[in-house]
């Protein structure tokens, strides 16, 4: 008090105290009133920022986990603005691409996706908007910073604003190149050999591990004078 007399000025302080063990928070203003150039008195305002205080430190400690998650996480995570355009990208989501994640905050999600899967991203988007709390997951081509694509499952799902609109979409991106390209490289195998078994004289048949037989060769029917799904439905006898 004695500075408030001394100086004539307000003077305002927070406080941090323990009333019957419990934590609180104060915000005290002191304020000089005068008489005749003389500070007379001090008028004392108390306010309580207790909530507050315990509102902030758990947005801190709830920013502090999601930084963590994002900045740890082994699958890109992004939040979007209802026009598409990213907000936040994690560390992830940027390796994929070849960018920083400076680079990429400000694009719009359509700016990195493959030509053919552009429409379906854009009506995808609109549609999450328009329903609100939907989860889409589906898969999309993307385009690196060195113009290759490759391949991703994206799952999408909308934050509601106070409005109850719409106001951001999350997705979870993961890289499935590797994936795709297994399933392509086991199909043309099994194209080769479909051809191979269908064009030879000699018997092709595939069995499981208690002896079903899955496949035979067209060439069984001259061997055996049965199909071969006869000889599937009823074993080789």
């Amino acid at each position: 008090y004695q500075s408030v007399f001394d100086s004539g000025e307000s003077l305002v302080t927070e406080e941090k105290n323990f009333i019957n063990k419990k934590e609180t928070y104060t915000v005290i203003k002191k304020i000089p009133i005068f008489d005749n150039d003389q500070v007379a008195y001090i008028i004392t305002m108390i306010y309580d920022l207790t909530k507050r205080k315990k509102v902030e430190e758990a947005f801190r400690i709830s920013t502090s986990r999601l930084q963590a998650i994002l900045e740890n996480a082994n699958v890109g995570i992004v939040l979007l603005n209802r026009k598409g355009v990213y907000e936040i990208v994690n560390n992830r989501f940027a390796e994929m691409f070849g960018y920083l994640p400076d680079e990429i905050v400000g694009l719009n999600v359509i700016d990195l996706t493959h030509q053919e899967d552009k429409a379906i991203t854009k009506q995808t988007l609109e549609d999450i908007i328009r329903h609100g709390s939907q989860k889409v997951i589906q898969e999309k081509r993307y385009i690196r910073k060195d113009g290759s694509p490759f391949w991703a499952q994206v799952a999408i799902s909308s934050i509601a604003g106070l409005d109850g609109e719409t106001a951001n979409i999350v997705s979870v991106v993961i890289d499935i190149t590797a994936k795709k390209e297994a399933v392509q490289t086991l199909e043309e195998s099994e194209e080769k050999y479909r051809l191979i078994a269908e064009n030879t004289n000699d018997v092709l048949f595939t069995v499981d591990i208690n002896g079903n037989i899955l496949y035979v060769s067209p060439s069984v029917e001259k061997m055996r004078d049965f199909t071969p799904q006869e000889i599937i439905s009823n074993g080789m006898k």
